[in-house]
């Protein structure tokens, strides 16, 4: 079998997204992520440094501001689910991943390497 060459980060995105970016292709080697999937990894690393954002406000706040919900709170929501959309449309998810993973050994394509 062929090594694929790993997708390379936008050259738009910031450091830290390009460090995400890199982390999500390396660590899902046996997905085939192809120029198609540059939208959805873009807007996944986008959406991750908001979260790492929303949390280092809450984090500083804390949950309660002025005795009312941070609202941060509602933003850091938001984008978890944004994530989380993002992350089934690219089939990173793990529990798709284990689906994945046993459909493949089912139809007998799965050769385990040890």
């Amino acid at each position: 079998s062929v090594a694929l060459p790993k997708l390379e980060p936008s050259a738009h995105l910031s450091v830290p997204e390009k460090r995400i970016w890199r982390i999500l292709v390396r660590s899902m080697s046996h997905l085939e992520f192809s120029e198609r999937d540059r939208p959805l990894l873009e807007r996944y690393c986008a959406i991750a440094m908001l979260l790492r954002k929303t949390m280092r406000h809450i984090r500083a706040k804390g949950t309660k501001e002025d005795g009312r919900p941070n609202p941060w709170l509602k933003i850091h929501e938001r984008q978890l689910s944004l994530l989380r959309s993002v992350s089934y449309q690219l089939q990173t998810r793990p529990t798709i991943r284990q689906y994945q993973r046993q459909r493949i050994y089912d139809t007998g394509a799965f050769i385990p390497t040890t």
